[in-house]
């Protein structure tokens, strides 16, 4: 008989197969996590365009786009002024029928209906009109229909989880904006201020979480009166975007060229200003309209939740007017001297006469 040895693997034999694998493994995450970047970012791109052929159909059925917001009769007051303080009922909400959620705009669209007149109507100024958020409180129904995840209102790549005031967390200020945010410049210093209502889940615990937007309506600088003139001879109040309290646009009234003026935006930001990076999140029941006026932010966790920001790598993708997208610069500073973030404002603004050249803020 014959005996059969068989060589087995010496330790450092083994020792650099494991060391090979590793190098591999190392050199093949890099290029796995960008093509799985790349496929969120494309589909985040699809959910815009998405978004922007609803607003178009939109368009066509009513004749007119619908406004940003049912806010203030004032277009110079504040949101959650005493006295006709509208509905704040956002502009996502109308646009549910046509993303194939019209199960969920049946469920809502009963409770927008008063006895002071529609919710929904920017013309509606009866100053008896209730928030759609107290018509009472809390709004059982909407807030039900509210937490269903609307995937064309979701970026594969930005953050979907519960602000950190919620049922388990920490009891601070903040949680799911439910109201604004409302954009506005007010003369003579003020170039843009934002403001919201939002729900901390005090006593509505169980009809929480919302759902998650991170596509708003540009509002460029918003309503306002602000008519100091800047670097390039043009009042501030100049640049109203597409989507701001109570001024529903026409396509023909957009004098700058649809393709040339920004429609909606990436806002992925949760941030409050302090040092809590999870305080807020917008969501498609409440949140409406996010402002250029603070430039752009792209992979930084520190984002505004007012502010257009994205998790992708250095850029935001943003829609136009013409429905095409197109992805924007990150990191546009806000600041008003900066030549990049007035090219952002000129794209934002529908009438304010200026044609620009947008490859300084797209890619």
């Amino acid at each position: 008989m014959r005996r059969l040895n068989r060589r087995g693997f010496t330790l450092i034999e083994l020792l650099v197969v494991i060391a090979i694998i590793a190098v591999l493994i190392g050199l093949l995450l890099p290029a796995v996590q960008k093509v799985r970047e790349a496929a969120a970012r494309m589909s985040c791109s699809n959910n815009l365009k998405q978004l922007g052929l609803a607003l178009h159909n939109y368009h066509s059925s009513a004749g007119t786009f619908p406004a940003g917001m049912v806010g203030p009769n004032n277009a110079a007051d504040s949101i959650g002024v005493g006295t006709g303080h509208g509905s704040d009922v956002p502009f996502t909400v109308l646009l549910l029928p046509y993303i194939e959620q019209d199960n969920v705009y049946k469920i809502i669209s009963p409770q927008l209906t008063t006895s002071s007149g529609s919710m929904t109507d920017p013309s509606n100024n009866n100053t008896a009109l209730p928030y759609w958020f107290d018509n009472p409180y809390p709004p059982t129904v909407i807030y039900t229909a509210g937490k269903t995840k609307i995937k064309t209102y979701m970026c594969p790549s930005a953050p979907e989880g519960e602000p950190t005031n919620n049922a388990f967390g920490k009891g601070s200020g903040g949680g799911w904006l439910i109201g604004g945010p409302l954009v506005r410049n007010i003369g003579p210093g003020t170039v843009v201020t934002s403001g919201w209502w939002y729900e901390d889940y005090n006593s509505v615990e169980t009809l929480m979480p919302l759902g998650v937007s991170h596509y708003l309506g540009s509002a460029g600088l918003g309503r306002g009166n602000n008519t100091t003139l800047n670097a390039v001879n043009l009042p501030w109040n100049a640049y109203e975007g597409m989507f701001v309290n109570r001024n529903p646009k026409k396509l023909t009234a957009i004098s700058d060229g649809s393709s040339n003026t920004l429609m909606m935006a990436e806002v992925s930001g949760r941030s409050g200003g302090g040092t809590d990076n999870n305080q807020y999140a917008n969501s498609w029941v409440g949140s409406c309209c996010v402002s250029t006026g603070y430039g752009t932010q792209s992979g930084n966790p520190a984002a505004l939740v007012v502010q257009i920001s994205s998790n992708h790598t250095g850029v935001v993708n943003c829609a136009f007017g013409d429905g095409s997208v197109r992805a924007v610069r990150g990191n546009i500073p806000r600041s008003t001297t900066d030549s990049t973030w007035l090219v952002l404002q000129a794209l934002a603004g529908v009438n304010d006469g200026t044609t620009v050249d947008a490859s300084s803020v797209t890619n």
